[in-house]
């Protein structure tokens, strides 16, 4: 199962209480709401996943995650952030590519089943 996410909400988007705590210019975090939906979206996906194999095998616990992003400050810190809602034991890993996409978060989760499912 494939899930393509971007970043939650960057400093440089938020306003000037933000922007001035931007230490890398091209390179900003994500604010405090970001963070929040960033937390949201992994427990969305924890749910979307639950219901997806709701009497079937396997089972969301029973998945191993591999979390790939851009090495953009605030993509790193999303993946950070959705990865607490992930079984830790079950994260194979994160990593950044320097290839830059849009979105620029891509979560790839490996079931025994081959589907794809795009969340926006």
């Amino acid at each position: 199962m494939l899930f393509v996410v971007r970043h939650g909400e960057r400093a440089d988007y938020a306003g000037a209480d933000e922007m001035r705590e931007i230490q890398t210019p091209l390179d900003p975090h994500l604010t405090d709401l970001g963070k929040i939906q960033a937390r949201i979206t992994g427990d969305h996906i924890l749910k979307l996943l639950k219901e997806y194999h709701q009497g079937s095998s396997p089972k969301p616990e029973d998945l191993k995650y591999l979390i790939i992003s851009s090495p953009f400050k605030r993509c790193i810190q999303t993946d950070n952030h959705i990865a607490q809602a992930l079984p830790k034991e079950k994260i194979w890993g994160t990593k950044s590519t320097s290839i830059t996409f849009y979105p620029s978060i891509l979560i790839l989760f490996i079931s025994r089943k081959i589907s794809c499912q795009i969340w926006k």
